[in-house]
């Protein structure tokens, strides 16, 4: 079975809110790796209840889809993972 080989399923949360689809994603045993939000308010909420997830929006990054930089993704997920010591695919 291919899934079994990957690992965990992972996924990308874009236009994330406050994190509900992702603690759907969480109960599916789908892990959220990172998520992008442009409402300040919205990424501290998704941060206290998703604290092992990278969360892309204010004060640090805009958090408008449009200037989202596949490239920073790329890389701070690639550190994730190895830390977690999991592979994953581009």
């Amino acid at each position: 079975n291919k899934v079994k080989r990957m690992g965990k399923l992972k996924h990308l949360s874009l236009f994330a809110g406050c994190g509900g689809i992702d603690l759907g994603f969480q109960w599916a045993g789908i892990e959220t790796v990172a998520a992008v939000e442009i409402k300040e308010f919205a990424c501290e909420t998704l941060k206290k209840n998703h604290p092992n997830t990278v969360v892309y929006g204010p004060k640090l990054y805009d958090g408008d889809i449009r200037n989202f930089d596949k490239n920073v993704l790329k890389i701070d997920i690639v550190k994730y993972i190895t830390i977690k010591r999991k592979t994953i695919f581009f």
